[in-house]
């Protein structure tokens, strides 16, 4: 059996939609993928491939001093840091924001009392783009 290759290859990044927000968050579902707060598509061949949610998460990457702040500290610091990014948040923006806690932090077994939902275990790899 011979398999018929597209004879153009196309590929396309471009917003997400509120009508096709549903069948996307099926499609990733159903590809063992989580949404979370997807602001643009990828597609290959006319077909959705992919996901991803560019600004809609303020990323917060705190470091504590393990002498000099107490756990109080720590929650009075990032309380503030919250309410300053809130405060900050350009008009319709979702409002999350998140926190990489690392396995062995303090924090990880008090992240859920604080309103934070786990996503699993994930490596935040970043990139220095200049």
């Amino acid at each position: 059996m011979t398999a018929t290759l597209p004879t153009q290859l196309t590929r396309a990044i471009r917003p997400v939609t509120a009508e096709e927000l549903p069948a996307l968050v099926e499609l990733a579902l159903a590809d063992g993928h989580a949404t979370i707060l997807p602001t643009h598509v990828f597609e290959k061949n006319g077909e959705i491939c992919g996901h991803a949610s560019v600004g809609a998460i303020c990323l917060v990457v705190p470091w504590f001093h393990t002498q000099r702040c107490q756990a109080r500290d720590s929650l009075w610091f990032i309380r503030q840091l919250e309410q300053q990014v809130a405060r900050d948040l350009p008009a319709g923006h979702p409002g999350l924001v998140g926190i990489p806690f690392p396995m062995t932090s303090p924090f990880q077994p008090l992240a859920a009392k604080l309103g934070f939902h786990s996503t699993g275990l994930m490596d935040v790899c970043l990139k220095v783009l200049r």
